[in-house]
């Protein structure tokens, strides 16, 4: 900002605007007013002063006049740095007080500027200031000036596209800065350059009823509103409506790609007539083609046949101007890669590429498909080929290609590189095998794996059989080992090991690399060790080798039972082939005192035992079955051990005897079907701490009434592994119920003890909804209705019936199974029978809604199922409800077009296409999508209702949509860059605004903008240095956004100019001499670097600016020789001088005339002279013949006329002419009147006239002579 100090001392250097501070008394100080350089007429800004006093001050009190600067305070000043402040406003007048000592004061003052542009002056006396003690300050110092920018006019119209033919009310707002203008301001309402209406504003609003009325030919009308000020036309707005016909186009939104269709409409005036002989065309945007054309009937309609070749966004005009556009989307194609997995070797391998149309087999013969591949990165391999075969190079890295295929119509000549259709596949690049990988078991017997502790080291090398060196180990980098050993295991082993480099740390062993995973085998049953490797490049392979072992297999309870059971102790020993081992030692060893092992004679139990061992070599042993009778005396684990008689290990198995905890029974599934096919149920048995128990002597399962044909007995041998991992994880039995009702699994020991209990509810074959548990309100939809078992299996072919109920809604029910019937309570109900297939679906088509036309709580359609059509079981309920309406915003501001997003979807979020849609008066048709724009432009806040078309006439569903004021800022940002080469700058940017930005300023100046871009640009001229240039966004409401750029600029340095030391050059033409005493001079004048002027005797002459003047004078002229003086200067200030003599000689004059004399005798008249009648003599004044007189005597033209009837006599000669009027005392010589002694009057048929006022009149000398009573007249 500019700073002019001044120094302020008196009463009458007060300006519009003071400052009253009190200070401590004496010295000097400074009220500095800050702001920016400039700020916007209307807007809001705040006014910041600073108040420095020379010392420290005592409370402190500012006041600030408003009265005619233009600002108004809008709220509370505050005081930086304190709270002890209080402020009010009275009027025009602020006042804000400090009640703490100050030394340095910022007062900031809310405002809202002036309405027109201005530059404020701040300007403050001594005499401005209340001093509470001592005495005023001496000397005052004040900064001055802050410059108001106009802010032009906005102006919003309520209509923008009125239709032509109608007559229309259209209201104008006007604003500035946000603010309604209401002081006299002209519109001026144009059609091209004809004025319609003009008015004035005095609320902010003009109104005027416009009729649109149609131009021959014209299928578009653009008004242009000028708004201006009648006292200030520096200030000005505009707005344009643009009128057009109604355009109506019937089934647009169903068009697809390659579709043929017939399409017609109408195009009508607002009358709704139409309006005929009108040229459409539909217009392929994207290609600039037409695609079809035709011509409106009388009626306005018309037709036209279009083929829609192309995926492009499609336009229809009438003539041309657009009127409205469609997008036609492309479709999907379908790809596939032959092979799709590639295994690399050190050759091509060939692959070969379809492209197919969806659901078809070939490809058709106007098809133009290409393809490109990606590598895994997304790098191109291959760009855009027709070619479909391809040879896939050796070095192709691993991972997952992608191919891309693109298509378009041949028909119509393009290619495909504007795709009508795409589509895409992978295939896959994997590597070879690697390894070359050896075991060696630990720990063998004859070949074989032995019961216990065992390990198997496992030796990887190349494919070739070598170790890791060199070359081959970068060919074959490893980066991670990971190793499994499964089968009848105390637990399985995993070992998951990071390689480093090879030869180093372990797992390498020199250049190979070795692995040993350790693990207890438990009995007979395969051992599978897994092994995956990771190369350096992230690829892997995996080898697996599986072992025997030499154990048997040894069965028994793994619940023993609880402490205190008395319990048979059994246990089955076999070979891994099933044969009975009768002559092993089977051993049960538990905690200390885990059993109690004999009797005393009176039957109590004695002889407290960790082990009971059970010796087949001296005990009968048969079918390999081992028992024995204890007690069970302490809870805890025990271990059955089977060994040869050599002690050598054969099986080991963990069983355990239960305290009082109950196990836990967890069957696989909470429920069953009734009456379905055979259904498997698995159990899980778990102790307290959560460890599955596989030992148990039975699995009871029990059913309620009717359920069970008879009790189920499980063994184990139905044990399963769910995880494949050799270990048995639960029970498993097959049931096919009856009835439903409740299954009770019953787990026992060996010896009848019940640790467990488990229930599975036996159900009614379920219903599966497939469109979801719901229903539309409103809008007819169709429902499939599959029968299945509660798991979602396909229930068992068998008569099965459907029916659909209302709860607390009305619905229609048609469907294409069986004829609805109308039951006694009013609802609809369909009895269809599944009798064909298992997964056979109804499909019910159902509209929903309120018997009292209002929501209920909750409605609900009921989905049932019955066996016998007497019995229904509820399969599902629908819940009813209305469409859902989602819109890009549910609040739209008043004060421009609001374009307004919806999408709906029915209550299984399915899109509701090709329904009306409508807010505010803008209707639209909802897409495939079920989206549509409407465009609203509303004039007040409040809400608007948006609207959706339902299956049911006259009933729609609604959305609330808010209308407030806007309030939202526009975003503006500055895109140039912020240096510049040349003086001449381009300035550009971007904006946006939910309403649209309605002006840009660049430095207070308003610049034009493309609104519908968003984009501006203004070209400056730019300064030596730092440039910069601050812009202002303003939209229809006020709202303003600013943004700023310094752009610097380095002029050139011009180097000092030469200066011009060559003289003017100088030529004049004119005669040496003359015969007259004047003569006219032409002066020509040239100079290469231009001339300045050019004087002739000392007088300046007028030429146009240039390297050469040609400029002419008239010069008077002395007897004798004259000398013409002419000086020229250049542009540089050089002066020449050049002269020309001319001599005037006098001409010899001619001989004095003879004088000449006429004598005239009074009453006698000369015939011999002329005078035919004789000259009289009237009131002492000679009177001759008019005509004789004039010829003979004076030598004169004369002439006779009457005017008016009035007779009039002329005389001419020379210079002079003579007018007289007979009878008339006034004669008239060269115009002039003159009074006469006698008038000429006529008589005998003579005009007399008297003679001496003629001749006088001419130059003649006339005397009378009495003696002889003549008269002579001499020339």
């Amino acid at each position: 900002m500019k700073k002019i100090f001044a120094l302020l001392l008196s009463v009458a250097m007060v300006a519009s605007l003071f400052v009253g501070v009190a200070f401590a008394a004496g010295g000097t100080y400074t009220v500095a007013y800050k702001t920016g350089a400039s700020t916007a007429a209307g807007a809001n800004s705040t006014l910041v002063f600073t108040v420095t006093p020379p010392v420290s001050g005592t409370a402190t009190t500012v006041k600030v006049d408003f009265a005619a600067s233009g600002f108004v305070p809008i709220g509370a000043a505050t005081w930086a740095g304190s709270t002890n402040v209080t402020s009010n406003i009275v009027g025009n007048v602020i006042t804000i007080a400090r009640t703490e000592n100050i030394t340095t004061g910022t007062v900031e003052i809310p405002v809202r500027n002036p309405l027109t542009a201005k530059v404020v002056n701040q300007a403050v006396s001594a005499d401005a200031f209340v001093v509470t003690t001592g005495t005023p300050p001496t000397a005052l110092v004040v900064a001055t000036s802050v410059s108001v920018l106009n802010v032009n006019y906005t102006v919003t119209p309520s209509i923008t596209t009125p239709v032509i033919g109608g007559t229309s009310t259209v209201s104008f707002n006007v604003t500035q800065g946000g603010a309604a203008v209401t002081d006299a301001l002209v519109y001026n309402f144009y059609r091209g350059l004809t004025l319609l209406t003009h008015g004035s504003t005095s609320t902010g609003n003009f109104s005027a009823a416009i009729s649109f009325t149609a131009e021959p030919g014209a299928f578009s009308q653009e008004y242009t509103v000028n708004v201006a000020k009648a006292t200030d036309t520096t200030v000005t707005g505009s707005t344009k409506l643009t009128a057009l016909y109604n355009l109506t186009v019937d089934g647009i939104t169903t068009v697809k790609y390659l579709d043929a269709r017939t399409l017609t409409g109408r195009l009508t005036n607002a009358a709704g007539t139409g309006i005929a002989n009108a040229p459409i065309t539909l217009r392929n945007k994207t290609n600039a083609s037409d695609v079809a054309n035709a011509t409106t009937a009388a009626d306005g309609s018309f037709a036209m046949t279009a083929v829609f070749a192309d995926a492009a966004v499609y336009a229809f005009n009438v003539g041309t101007v657009e009127y409205s556009t469609f997008t036609v989307a492309g479709l999907d194609l379908t790809v596939a890669a032959a092979p799709t997995s590639i295994v690399k070797t050190l050759g091509t391998t060939a692959m070969t590429f379809t492209v197919r149309l969806p659901g078809t087999t070939t490809t058709p013969t106007n098809a133009n498909p290409e393809i490109r591949i990606l590598n895994p990165d997304g790098t191109v391999r291959l760009d855009w080929t027709s070619t479909l075969v391809w040879s896939a190079p050796a070095d192709l890295a691993t991972g997952t290609y992608k191919v891309e295929a693109r298509w378009e119509d041949t028909a119509n000549g393009n290619t495909p590189t504007v795709s009508d259709r795409t589509g895409s596949t992978t295939f896959a690049v994997t590597n070879p095998s690697k390894l070359n990988v050896s075991y060696a078991p630990t720990v063998a017997v004859d070949g074989v794996l032995t019961v216990g502790a065992n390990g198997v080291a496992i030796t990887i090398r190349d494919v070739a059989g070598a170790g890791f060196v060199g070359a081959t180990a970068t060919a074959a980098q490893i980066k991670q080992v990971l190793i499994t050993v499964t089968g009848p295991l105390t637990s399985a082993v995993t070992i998951n090991t990071a390689v480093t480099a090879p030869g180093a740390a372990a797992p390498w062993n020199g250049s190979l690399i070795t692995v040993t995973p350790t693990f207890n085998i438990e009995q007979a049953g395969n051992i599978v060790v897994t092994g995956t490797v990771t190369f350096g490049d992230n690829s892997t392979e995996t080898f697996t080798r599986t072992y025997t072992n030499n154990g048997w297999i040894v069965t028994t309870e793994k619940v023993l039972g609880t402490v205190g059971d008395v319990v048979t102790l059994r246990a089955v020993v076999t070979t891994a082939a099933g044969v009975p081992v009768n002559n092993a030692i089977v051993t049960w060893t538990g905690v200390a005192n885990a059993f109690l092992t004999a009797k005393d004679a009176a039957g109590v139990w004695i002889t407290p035992a960790a082990a009971v061992p059970v010796d087949g070599s001296i005990t009968n042993i048969n079918n390999g079955v081992y028992e024995k009778e204890v007690k069970l005396n302490t809870n805890g684990d025990v271990t059955v051990g089977v060994t040869t008689t050599a002690l050598a290990a054969r099986a080991s198995l963990v069983a355990n005897i239960t305290g009082q905890n109950v196990y836990t029974v967890t069957p696989s599934v909470s429920s069953v079907i009734a009456t379905l096919a055979t259904q498997t149920v698995r159990v899980a048995v778990t102790n307290a701490s959560g460890a599955a128990m596989t030992n148990l002597q039975a699995l009871d399962v029990t059913g309620s009434t009717g359920v069970l044909a008879a009790p189920l007995a499980i063994t184990d041998a139905t044990m399963y592994d769910a995880n494949a991992d050799g270990i048995v994880d639960g029970y498993q039995f097959s049931v096919s119920p009856l009835a439903s009702g409740t299954l009770t699994i019953t787990a026992k020991t060996d010896n009848g003890n019940k640790i467990g209990v488990g229930t599975v509810a036996v159900v009614a074959p379920g219903v599966t909804v497939t469109a979801a548990a719901k229903a539309t309100q409103n809008v007819t939809e169709k429902l499939n209705v599959k029968v299945n078992d509660m798991t979602g299996t396909p229930a068992a072919a068998r008569p099965i019936s459907v029916r659909v109920t209302a709860v607390g809604a009305f619905m229609e029910l048609k469907t294409d199974v069986a004829t609805p019937v109308i039951l006694t309570n009013g609802t609809v109900e369909n009895q269809a029978h599944l009798v064909a297939a298992a997964a056979a679906e109804h499909k019910l088509l159902v509209t929903a809604w309120d018997f009292v036309e209002a929501t209920p709580v909750a409605p609900l359609v009921r989905v049932e199922v019955s066996y016998n059509g007497t019995n229904w079981v509820k399969a599902a309920d629908l819940a009813v409800t209305p469409l859902d309406i989602t819109l890009n915003s549910d609040t739209i501001f008043v004060g421009g077009v609001n374009k307004i997003d919806a999408t709906v979807t029915d209550a299984h979020g399915v899109a509701y296409a090709g329904k009306a849609v409508a807010v505010a008066g803008s209707t639209g048709t909802t897409d495939a999508n079920g989206k549509v724009s409407l465009f609203v432009n509303p004039s007040s806040t409040g809400t608007a209702t948006l609207t959706v078309a339902t299956s049911r006439t006259g009933v729609t569903a609604n959305k609330t949509i808010t209308i407030t004021a806007d309030s939202v800022k526009p975003a503006v940002a500055i895109t140039s860059a912020p240096v510049s080469e040349k003086a001449t700058y381009l300035l550009t940017g971007t904006f946006s605004d939910n309403l649209g930005v309605a002006n840009i300023y660049v430095n207070g100046a308003p610049i034009p903008f493309i609104a519908a871009l968003g984009t501006f640009e203004r070209t400056v001229t730019l300064v030596d240095g730092a440039n910069v240039f601050t812009v202002f966004a303003f939209d229809a409401a006020g709202n303003g956004a600013t943004t700023s750029i310094t752009v610097s600029y380095a002029a050139p340095i011009t180097p000092a100019p030469v200066k011009d030391t060559t003289l003017p050059t100088i030529v004049i033409a004119a005669p040496a001499t003359v015969a007259t005493d004047f003569t006219v001079v032409t002066v020509t004048a040239t100079d290469a670097g231009g001339l300045a002027q050019v004087v002739i005797n000392n007088v300046p002459k007028f030429f146009i600016p240039g390297n050469t003047a040609v400029v002419t004078e008239r010069i008077s002229l002395n007897e004798g020789p004259n000398v013409v003086t002419v000086n020229v200067a250049d542009v540089a200030g050089n002066w020449a001088t050049s002269t020309r003599t001319i001599t005037y000689t006098k001409p010899t004059p001619p001989p004095a005339p003879v004088p000449v004399t006429h004598v005239i005798t009074i009453g006698k008249a000369d015939p011999a002279f002329g005078l035919d009648v004789p000259a009289v003599a009237k009131n002492g004044r000679l009177m001759v013949p008019f005509r004789w007189f004039g010829e003979r005597i004076l030598g004169a033209t004369v002439d006779y006329k009457v005017v008016a009837g009035v007779e009039i006599v002329t005389l001419h000669k020379g210079g002079t002419h003579v007018e007289l009027t007979l009878n008339s005392a006034i004669a008239k010589v060269n115009g002039v009147a003159v009074a006469l002694d006698v008038a000429a009057y006529a008589e005998a048929g003579r005009t007399l006239v008297p003679a001496r006022f003629l001749a006088e009149a001419f130059g003649y000398k006339i005397e009378w002579h009495p003696a002889t009573n003549n008269v002579t007249i001499t020339k």
